[in-house]
């Protein structure tokens, strides 16, 4: 019974088990169908771009599976033209900068000689010839000590009795002083002298010389008056012939009827002439042109223009592609909305888009220049309508002053003749005044001598009196004299006494100067060895400035020479500017060449991209529907069968009864307690622990 029951399940398990292998192998072959089907929508196919101004690309195809196995591209003529040119240039630019060293050495051998200066300028000794120069004035001065010295034997000196020794005889009474006395007592007691005295009483008579001169004045002034300048004059105030017929040319010319030919030529020029009015009239219909009638005319003349050329430049493009067999090629649309159209032609469109609006905004300034040359033109005419009538007003104006100036002659005229007149009157009532001041200058010399004689007699007299007065002065100065001799031997005396005194004083002051002097010396030693020190510690302080001065200026020698190997360097690494420029342009249009090839593996991108996803979504749908088939397909019915038979109680109890022996102990032939099921599975597995 157990081998049959073990039977049973390992026949059921065979079966269940080959249905799950079977489910297995078959999802993993429909994984791998659509892992295959997704490589093949995402694997990278470049859509092929022909090329642009830059540069063309071509595929290289591989004939047994059609897929693309290798791309190049190739720049264009010109484009290659202009890279050689740039290769060049790049070339040349290299050798400038490889020969950029040699021309900026001069720069780093400068730098390398302002260092080594800097170097010996830092290098040098100190210069201690100021240094000890000042040690010599930092020490005690010998003049100030000799000064010294010199004061203290000034001050030491005993006080000097020279002057006090000669004062002494000044201070007794003086014999000089007695007998300037004694002449001046003699003199004020002197009698008076009476010579003056007599002379001017000769005086006071009136003298014969004044009689005759007050008898000529007296003659002068009863004279006849001369009567010739009062009739010269006479003559000249009668009007004057010459002045009227002045005066009349005057009055004529006045009187003369204004020139009318300047109003008439200046009347002919106030009215617009024809030239300005065409002038106005061409630029009024230039001004009256709509705007947008000129633009739309500039528009349509403009685009008659580039018909024909843009006409034959769409046919030989058509062509062109019509030929290259990319006639229906289309690689999208436009950001403006055009529709989808070749490279060529949306480049093409896209320039005559650009050339109309152009052409549109200078039909725009073509509407704002005509009416810019209307306005012009109205300026111009009214300019020239303005500049007639201006010259004929000036006309009108000159003719108005030319009779003006005629008018203004003919005023002077009559004004000179009226002046000549007056002239001449002035002239004869000036030579009547002249007649009658020669009458009045003599009778005032006349009078003159008559006042010249009564002077003299009063001079006379005064002489006279004069003579007196002298006389008793002289006796005044004579006793004023004894009184001064007397005076003057009393001060002569005082003087002799003040002397004295002021020897004395001098004395003094001597002594006292003397002691100043020797302290003066002292103060004088005691600066010249101020003087000395503050003299050496500047020449110290000049030493040491000098040292920082030298220190500086070396130092600013590297400072020189670090700038000139910074300038060294930034020019030889400035030498290498062209060449990145030219290489970097070369690249550029290499890059530029590489568009279309560019273009063609970034539309493969996308295009990969899409069939990645669906790839993606394919295998995801069929690793769903492989899974879901797998739990079907591992179902077996004959093993789950086979499987639940053998362990169905009932059929184990039957078996059991059937052909299983026990025992009292109720004990088999496995073992006590191992009966059936659990029999035949310990005949399989052994004893359960």
């Amino acid at each position: 019974m157990p081998i049959f029951a073990a039977g049973a399940t390992l026949a059921g398990s065979l079966i269940s088990g080959n249905a799950a292998a079977n489910a297995s192998r078959e999802q993993a072959a429909a994984q791998r169908y659509a892992a295959d089907k997704a490589a093949e929508e995402a694997r990278f196919r470049p859509v092929g771009v022909s090329g642009s101004r830059y540069g063309t690309t071509s595929s290289q195809y591989d004939p047994a599976t059609g897929r693309v196995t290798g791309m190049s591209y190739a720049l264009t003529p010109e484009m290659q033209a202009y890279q050689d040119r740039f290769q060049r240039l790049a070339g040349q630019g290299l050798t400038d900068a490889e020969q950029a060293r040699g021309m900026f050495d001069p720069l780093r051998q400068a730098g390398q000689q302002l260092f080594g200066m800097g170097q010996r300028y830092l290098d040098q000794p100190q210069d201690q010839r100021i240094g000890n120069m000042a040690g010599g004035y930092l020490g005690p001065s010998q003049i100030g000590q000799r000064t010294t010295e010199l004061g203290n034997r000034f001050l030491d000196q005993p006080p000097s009795t020279q002057f006090s020794d000669m004062a002494q005889p000044y201070l007794q009474p003086s014999q000089y002083a007695a007998d300037i006395g004694r002449v001046g007592s003699a003199a004020f007691n002197q009698q008076d002298d009476p010579r003056f005295a007599q002379l001017g009483a000769g005086y006071l008579q009136p003298s014969q010389v004044s009689g005759d001169i007050s008898r000529l004045g007296g003659s002068l002034i009863n004279q006849q008056d001369d009567q010739r300048f009062a009739e010269l004059g006479a003559g000249y105030l009668q009007p004057s012939q010459y002045a009227a017929d002045i005066g009349k040319f005057g009055s004529d010319v006045f009187n003369r009827p204004d020139d009318q030919r300047f109003a008439e030529l200046g009347a002919g020029y106030l009215q617009p002439s024809q030239g300005s009015q065409a002038l106005t009239q061409l630029g009024q219909s230039y001004v009256g042109q709509n705007p947008q009638d000129v633009e739309q005319q500039y528009m349509k003349r403009q685009m008659a223009l580039l018909a024909p050329g843009r006409e034959q430049e769409s046919a030989n493009l058509q062509n062109q592609l019509f030929q290259q067999g990319r006639g229906g090629l289309s690689v999208g649309a436009t950001s403006t909305g055009m529709g989808a159209t070749t490279p060529e032609l949306q480049a093409m469109y896209n320039a005559r888009a650009q050339q109309d609006a152009s052409i549109a905004a200078g039909a725009q300034q073509a509407g704002q220049q005509s009416a810019a040359f209307g306005a012009g033109l109205l300026g111009q005419g009214q300019q020239l309508g303005m500049a007639g009538q201006q010259f004929g007003l000036g006309a009108i104006q000159a003719g108005q002053g030319l009779n003006q100036q005629r008018q203004q002659f003919g005023l002077g005229a009559m004004q000179a003749g009226q002046q000549y007149g007056m002239a001449g009157q002035q002239f004869g009532m000036g030579a009547i005044q002249a007649g009658q001041g020669i009458n009045l200058a003599r009778q005032q010399a006349g009078a003159g001598f008559a006042g010249q004689g009564q002077q003299l007699g009063m001079a006379g007299q005064q002489f006279g009196m004069g003579a007196i007065q002298a006389g008793q002065g002289l006796n005044q100065q004579r006793q004023q004299f004894g009184l001064g001799a007397m005076q003057a031997g009393q001060q002569y005396g005082m003087a002799g006494q003040g002397f004295g005194a002021d020897l004395l004083a001098r004395q003094q002051q001597e002594n006292r100067a003397a002691a100043s002097f020797g302290t003066g010396l002292l103060g004088q030693g005691q600066q010249f060895g101020m003087a000395g020190q503050g003299f050496g510690a500047d020449l110290l302080a000049r030493q040491q400035a000098l040292e920082q001065q030298r220190m500086q200026f070396g130092t600013g020698l590297f400072g020189a020479g670090s700038g000139l190997f910074g300038q060294y360097n930034a020019n030889v690494t400035g030498a290498l500017q062209p060449y990145n420029t030219y290489a970097d342009q070369v690249r550029r249009l290499e890059e530029q060449g590489m568009g279309p090839l560019e273009m063609s593996a970034a539309l493969g991108g996308r295009a990969m991209t899409g069939g990645a996803e669906a790839g993606r979504y394919g295998l995801v749908g069929a690793n769903a529907a492989a899974k879901s088939q797998q739990e079907a397909d591992k179902f077996s019915p004959f093993g789950d069968a086979f499987s639940g038979f053998a362990s169905d109680p009932t059929l184990k109890n039957a078996v059991r009864n059937l052909f299983g022996t026990t025992n009292a102990l109720n004990t088999s032939a496995y073992g006590p307690g191992l009966t059936g099921y659990s029999g035949a599975q310990y005949d399989i597995y052994g004893r359960p622990s």
